[in-house]
């Protein structure tokens, strides 16, 4: 079953892209990230897709779920969200991050029928207040590569 998306929403996990733990350094994981949504009571992971600091795209929340990634506009109930890890108040994604965010967004668009004009970063929501995904987050590369081409 699938779900109707009329949108994107693109987030910062506003976290350190690495930890360190008993293993030594590791990658912030989806298993992480949904860990501390369903420690807030979510229910399970609010983003549908998570970017780690290596680029790799996992699958966060099911497609056919309602998100719990941006209350503000109703964008939970009608955009797909995605999760970038790394905290860009401070830093900017790298390279391979940016690169993989983009060929999800285009997939994405493509297989939904999603156009730009609502494809948007969670702090240009209409009634959000944050600065997600940070002022290091570079949002005139990505709404570029992301555009259709004609």
């Amino acid at each position: 079953m699938s779900r109707n998306w009329e949108g994107i929403v693109v987030h910062h996990s506003a976290s350190p892209g690495k930890v360190w733990g008993s293993e030594g350094c590791r990658n912030i994981s989806v298993a992480d990230i949904r860990r501390w949504h369903v420690d807030q009571n979510f229910g399970d992971i609010g983003y549908h897709y998570v970017i780690d600091s290596d680029g790799f795209i996992c699958k966060g929340r099911e497609t056919d779920q309602i998100g719990a990634h941006c209350r503000a506009d109703r964008k939970n109930h009608t955009s797909i969200g995605i999760c970038v890890v790394g905290n860009f108040q401070y830093d900017s994604p790298s390279e391979i991050q940016m690169s993989s965010l983009v060929m999800l967004v285009r997939y994405l668009k493509e297989e939904y029928g999603i156009p730009d004009k609502m494809i948007e970063l969670h702090g240009n929501v209409a009634g959000a207040q944050t600065l997600c995904p940070g002022k290091f987050f570079p949002k005139d590369y990505f709404y570029n590569e992301i555009k259709e081409e004609f």
